[in-house]
C-alpha cells in the first residue's frame, strides 16, 4: 500500500488488511501513530518523520525513502550525453497515401527548425533519482497516490489504475531494485518532467526543455543525416522507424516479447538497440516522450522554427514503448493526454538551443 505524501495527519489504524505485507508512508510529517496488521513485513518511512509512527515489536525491515533513492542515484555525477542537430525544413507528418497513418498526422506539412541539442537517451532511472535526491521532488503519482500501470488478464496485457505505483516502480507497480538504474524512468507526468528540466537548467546554467513536436521528429528521422530529398532540398523520412525499417532493430515494442514469460514485458536500458542516423537511441519504442507542444491539429507553417498550437489540454507525446506493436512506434506516430497523468510506457529525454 502506497500512502506516501498524502497529507495524513493524527493517528491511523491498518488493523484490518489482514493481508497487507508492505506500507510505504514516507512524506506525512503530520502523521503521529499506526495500527499495522500482524502481516506486514516491510514500512517504508522519511527519516525527518518521527519514529514513533511505528509501533513496538514490529519485526519486519524499515526501509528509509532518501536510502532507497540515494541507492538508485549511486555513481558518478551525470551529465548527459548530447547530440547536435543541425537545423533545418522538413516534411512533418504523414501523406493522404500513407497507409499506416492515423488522421492527426495529417497534412503533411514542411516545419522548420533552428540547430539544437537532444539527448542521446531518455532520462533514466538513476538520472531522476539524483533530481530527486537533491531537490526532494514529490512526484504526482506520489502525491496523488496512484499510477497507470499494467497488468495481465488472462493472456491480455492491459492497464489498471495501481494505487501504489511511481517513479520508483517496474511496469507492473512492483518495486525497483537497483538493476532498473539504467532504464528510462516511467510513470512521470508532464509537470514531473517539465520540473526536472527546471532542476537540470539552474544546475547546469543551461537552457534544458522537453523537445517540441517538431524538434522531436526532426530528429527522430535523422534530421541533416536522413538520406532523402524531396526536389527543392527539403528533409524527407528515409524510414519508418527512428533509424531503420525493421522494427526489432531499433526498438523494445510487444513483438519482440512474444513467446517470453510475462514478467519479462517492460522497459529495458537505454541504448541497448540499434541508434538511428543520429545516433539516438529509444527514439521509437521503450518508452513514449514527452513534448512541450498542446496535442492540437498541425499548423502549417515552414518560414521559422515550428510551433504548435498555443492552447489546449492535452501534451503532445511521441515514439511508442515497449507496450506498443508497430503502428505506434513510427517516427510520424503522434499522441496525446492530460498533463497530469502517469503510465508505465511513458518517459521523457531533454534538448537546449545554444
Amino acid at each position: 500500500m502506497n500512502l506516501a505524501h498524502n497529507n495524513l495527519q493524527g493517528d491511523i489504524s491498518l488493523e484490518h488488511f489482514a493481508r497487507l505485507e508492505t506500507l510505504d508512508i514516507a512524506g506525512n510529517p503530520a502523521l503521529q501513530r499506526l495500527t499495522l496488521p500482524a502481516s506486514l513485513q516491510h514500512i517504508v518511512v522519511d527519516k525527518k518523520q518521527m519514529m514513533s509512527i511505528i509501533p513496538k515489536g514490529f519485526k519486519g525491515a524499515v526501509h528509509y525513502w532518501e536510502d532507497i533513492v540515494q541507492r538508485l542515484a549511486t555513481g558518478d555525477a551525470f551529465q548527459p550525453e548530447m547530440v547536435e542537430v543541425k537545423g533545418g525544413r522538413f516534411w512533418m507528418g504523414s501523406a493522404e497515401e500513407d497507409g499506416n497513418a492515423q488522421e492527426d498526422e495529417r497534412p503533411r506539412h514542411l516545419a522548420a527548425v533552428s540547430d539544437f541539442f537532444i539527448a542521446k537517451y531518455p532520462v533514466t532511472v538513476r538520472e531522476f533519482a539524483c533530481f530527486v535526491q537533491e531537490t526532494g521532488h514529490a512526484t504526482q503519482a506520489e502525491r496523488e497516490g496512484w499510477a497507470v500501470a499494467s497488468w495481465w488478464d488472462e493472456n491480455t496485457l492491459s492497464w489498471f489504475l495501481n494505487a501504489g505505483a511511481d517513479w520508483r516502480c517496474d511496469v507492473f507497480g512492483n518495486p525497483m531494485d537497483g538493476h532498473f538504474a539504467s532504464h528510462p524512468v516511467i510513470y512521470v507526468s508532464w509537470h514531473d518532467a517539465q520540473a526536472y528540466c527546471k532542476w537540470f537548467s539552474q544546475k547546469t546554467g543551461k537552457q534544458y526543455a522537453l523537445p517540441s513536436e517538431a524538434q522531436w521528429e526532426y530528429a527522430a528521422i535523422g534530421g541533416q543525416h536522413s538520406g532523402r530529398r524531396d526536389e527543392a532540398g527539403n528533409i524527407e523520412r528515409e524510414f519508418e522507424y527512428a533509424g531503420g525499417d525493421d522494427l526489432n532493430e531499433v526498438a523494445w515494442n510487444s513483438d519482440r516479447f512474444s513467446g517470453t514469460a510475462r514478467k519479462q514485458y517492460g522497459t529495458r536500458p537505454v541504448g541497448s538497440l540499434k541508434p538511428n542516423q543520429l545516433g539516438l537511441y529509444d527514439m521509437s519504442g521503450n518508452v513514449y516522450e514527452w513534448c512541450r507542444d498542446w496535442y492540437a491539429d498541425y499548423l502549417e507553417n515552414a518560414e521559422k522554427d515550428y510551433a504548435g498550437q498555443e492552447e489546449g489540454s492535452n501534451r503532445v507525446f511521441r515514439g511508442g514503448s515497449w507496450y506498443d506493436r508497430a503502428g505506434n512506434c513510427r517516427a510520424a506516430f503522434r499522441s496525446g493526454d492530460n498533463p497530469g497523468r502517469r503510465f508505465s510506457c511513458l518517459g521523457f529525454r531533454l534538448v537546449f538551443v545554444p
